[in-house]
This record gives C-alpha cells, structure tokens and sequence, in this order.
C-alpha cells in the first residue's frame, strides 16, 4: 500500500519505507532530522513542467499527465527502484 505524507508531517512507525519525490530538498527540513529510506528526485515532475503547469492548472491537467508520463518514461531505472519497494 502507498500512502501520501508531506515531508513536514510527523513520521509515524507505521509508514513504511520512506520515500521523497521532490528534485529539491524541502526548505527548513534537516536531511539528518528525516527519517527517510530514499531520496528520489528524478522521478519528480521538472521545474519547466511545473511552472507551465500552474499558469493553468484547470485547464492543463491532461496535457500534464501526458508530459509528465513522458518525463517518466526518461527515467525509468529510478521507477523500478521505486516499484521494487511496493
């Protein structure tokens, strides 16, 4: 099962295997403090994507999915670890 945590929430012993998907690692969040099992920020949509993104979001969401499948699709050695965890 995966479940959706934002890096500010409290870690809890119940989640699991920790996994960060953000290219940039969070403001006022110490890497030593997080308890996290991997950091994987290829796998997190680009800075263009997302800046193009929220300039419509209502009315760009499909044609974010389908880009954002193809920037998946460029790495997909970071998304096998990551199903490997499932």
């Amino acid at each position: 099962m995966i479940q959706i945590k934002r890096i500010y929430d409290d870690s809890s012993e119940d989640d699991g295997d920790r996994v960060l998907i953000d290219r940039l690692w969070p403001r006022g969040v110490a890497k030593d403090d997080e308890k996290l099992d991997e950091w994987c920020g290829a796998v997190a949509r680009s800075d263009e994507l997302r800046e193009w993104f929220r300039k419509d979001v209502d009315g760009r969401w499909q044609q974010f999915g389908d880009k954002y499948s193809e920037e998946l699709r460029a790495v997909d050695d970071e998304l096998e670890c990551l199903a490997r965890m499932v």
